[in-house]
């Protein structure tokens, strides 16, 4: 069965209301969302690092 809000009438009041009530989750999604992608920036960098420091920074592969 739906929700009894499903049979009420739709107004700008109650969307207001039903925006509201979910900001937490919206921003709870953004946060995890920007620290994941941070995450993942830094393992990259690390990964970037290491295989920098591999090569001797020398430019491996290059024809001299």
């Amino acid at each position: 069965m739906a929700a009894p809000i499903a049979y009420e009438q739709p107004s700008i009041n109650k969307a207001w209301e039903a925006f509201w009530a979910h900001v937490p989750t919206i921003l709870l999604i953004w946060i995890v969302t920007a620290l994941l992608a941070g995450l993942g920036l830094a393992v990259a960098w690390f990964v970037m690092l290491i295989g920098v420091g591999l090569a001797g920074g020398t430019g491996a592969g290059r024809v001299p």
